[in-house]
């Protein structure tokens, strides 16, 4: 009879280990992939008067000659725009059409590197950037300036601030 007890005193001594160990198992399984996994550029637009009333189009110039419009309209304050994932710049053609029928475009270049960012091997990976320089040229915009460097997953941080040039 003692020898059945000293089983059960060792099977229940396990019992804890067993179920941590279950518990471990099926934190390892689980998915916990982020939702918002989306890494956008903010670009913020300044203007002397503080709203620009003109119209603003932005788009990417892609490698493959496909462009892409990303927003096009008036009081246009801060805009989101997806960054490549591999590519060293970017090209952003910005366009303004004032509101005495004038136009002006810029071809706005970031610079950046691109880190991969894992966050579970179930999930993709990812690429966070860090904006290393950026050019422009002055048609209608006065200057640009970095402000945030660090892109990621975070779509409240200002990157890019937009400086125009003020018109009469």
């Amino acid at each position: 009879m003692r020898e059945n007890n000293k089983h059960t005193i060792t099977w229940l001594r396990a019992l804890p280990l067993a179920f941590l160990l279950v518990q471990m198992l099926a934190a390892c399984t689980s998915i916990d992939c982020p939702l918002n996994n989306l890494v956008k550029v903010n670009l913020i637009m300044k203007n002397e008067n503080e709203s620009l009333q003109d119209t603003i189009t932005i788009s990417a110039i892609r490698a493959s000659g496909n462009d892409t419009i990303f927003n096009s309209g008036v009081n246009i304050s801060n805009l989101a725009i997806p960054v490549s994932y591999t590519q060293e710049e970017d090209l952003l053609h910005i366009t303004l059409n004032d509101t005495l029928g004038n136009t002006y475009s810029d071809t706005l270049t970031i610079k950046k590197t691109n880190q991969i960012h894992f966050e579970s091997v179930d999930c993709q990976p990812n690429y966070f950037h860090t904006l290393t320089g950026i050019t422009t040229t002055c048609h209608a915009i006065d200057s640009v300036v970095i402000k945030n460097p660090n892109i990621d997953y975070d779509s409240s941080k200002e990157n890019i601030y937009i400086y125009f040039t003020p018109r009469d």
